[in-house]
């Protein structure tokens, strides 16, 4: 066990609920008691300290303890997560206040949605060694044809967002934009989940045995937050890498795309030029220019 700050998640094995400070009976009745039932992602200064303390207050036979970031950045990490987890968590039946304890969810998705939501933050992370995250089975990476089109043209739901991904594009977005596209971009590709259209992305602007850049990244609105942009980024990094050799991969980025901003920088890609332009209503815009050099085997 580390002694390195991180976030862990601890599950219980007595049916019997147990005070969260049984260790102090000044205050051991007032406070919410846990059992099996229940789980808590928390975070640790030292991961090895905590798992002791947990081992006092429940004692050692009914504790699991899972480290499985480490990371010094606790308390943004567990900001993020528990921001996710909100809706778990439950009320001390005396205080009505809710508790860092939560119900209704097993240990294998909340390390999931840790894991997820730590990896497109921006956060300098690494998993604790052992900790497996399965991906999302239904989501499938390919070529995208002509039929696919359509679908891809139906991601984009604003003006504004096309601009956010396609400069030169004039919304609505339209099949013959692609076609055009088609000619001067490589390796256009579709995420899908179940056959629907999710995501699409592509690589331009390609020096051979130098670099190129990853463009028209866009996930569908219902699947953003869920992997999917994480997803296919990965995808095309191991075809820049794999298939051209590229040492070399870049991805531009408006300042005011966070969600993308955070999504690449949990990549490795950092800034390296910043941009002025104008958005589709003439306002002054910045648009960061973002490079990941010695591209590593992704997700």
């Amino acid at each position: 066990m580390t002694n390195e700050p991180g976030i862990y998640v601890v599950t219980l094995n007595n049916e019997l609920p147990i005070s969260i400070n049984a260790q102090d009976p000044r205050c051991a009745d007032k406070v919410y008691k846990a059992n099996n039932k229940n789980i808590k992602v928390g975070k640790a200064k030292s991961l090895k300290a905590r798992r002791d303390n947990y081992f006092k207050t429940f004692g050692e036979e009914n504790v699991n303890f899972l480290p499985i970031i480490i990371t010094k950045e606790i308390n943004e990490a567990e900001k993020i997560i528990m921001k996710q987890l909100e809706g778990f968590r439950v009320r001390n039946p005396i205080s009505n206040r809710k508790t860092e304890w939560l119900i209704g969810i097993n240990s294998d998705r909340a390390v999931k949605i840790a894991v997820e939501n730590i990896a497109q933050s921006g956060i300098h992370y690494k998993l604790v060694k052992g900790v497996v995250v399965e991906r999302n089975d239904t989501f499938q990476v390919r070529e995208a044809t002509e039929k696919d089109y359509k679908g891809i043209c139906n991601l984009i739901v604003s003006e504004e967002e096309l601009f956010m991904i396609y400069l030169n594009g004039k919304y609505p977005l339209t099949i013959d934009q692609l076609i055009d596209l088609s000619k001067v971009r490589k390796e256009l590709t579709v995420l899908t989940d179940e056959g629907r259209i999710i995501g699409f992305a592509n690589l331009y602007n390609y020096e051979k045995n130098k670099c190129a850049f990853i463009g028209n990244v866009v996930i569908s609105k219902k699947y953003r937050g869920r992997g999917a942009g994480k997803e296919i980024v990965a995808y095309m990094l191991n075809i820049a890498r794999d298939k051209y050799n590229l040492p070399e991969i870049k991805i531009s980025v408006f300042s005011e795309n966070t969600t993308a901003l955070l999504l690449y920088s949990g990549f490795g890609f950092m800034p390296y030029e910043v941009e002025e332009r104008k958005n589709h209503k003439g306002k002054r815009v910045a648009l960061i220019h973002m490079k990941l050099s010695h591209i590593k085997n992704e997700i």
